[in-house]
């Protein structure tokens, strides 16, 4: 229900179920919920809060399901090493590092690419939750990551080249 009313001194006051909001003539308003008085300082400081903490919060990390299909056993283990430091921009506003001279292992395939597995750390995706990552090779680039928890795959948004010996 909604209605808008002037009362005796000069207030606006507008009402809607539960809600009402009073205006003054100095400009003033004040919110009621409930029949409890509030100040619009209170309002716009409640109302600011949500805010920020809204904008605060990071995206999810990107994913589709993938189907993964792990490295024949017996098979020889290709690796690689990284020559310089590849810096990775995500779409969250995070970084991943992959760091210099640091070893990858191949381990599967998924339909977007060869998935390497770091040998020496654990590389982590970052998002509104951190995701233990694999790097996705296709063509010599860098395309995304596999998530083995999510079984997932991460795209990138550009393809990265990787120095690699």
């Amino acid at each position: 229900m909604y209605s808008k009313k002037f009362n005796s001194k000069s207030n606006l006051s507008v009402h809607l179920t539960g809600v009402s909001l009073r205006f003054t003539p100095a400009g003033d308003f004040w919110l009621c919920l409930g029949g409890i008085d509030m100040p619009k300082k209170f309002v716009f400081v409640s109302c600011l809060s949500v805010l920020l903490i809204s904008i605060g919060c990071a995206p999810e990390v990107r994913r589709v399901s993938s189907t993964f299909i792990p490295m024949s056993p017996g098979r020889h283990i290709e690796s690689f090493y990284l020559t310089d430091d590849v810096i990775i921009k995500l779409h969250t506003g995070y970084e991943s590092i992959l760091k210099h001279e640091s070893r990858w292992n191949f381990v599967g395939q998924i339909p977007e690419g060869n998935v390497y597995k770091p040998h020496d750390q654990v590389l982590t995706v970052e998002g509104a939750n951190i995701h233990e990552a694999y790097i996705v090779i296709s063509n010599g680039q860098l395309v995304g990551f596999y998530l083995p928890v999510e079984k997932a795959f991460s795209p990138l948004l550009l393809k990265l080249p990787l120095p690699i010996k």
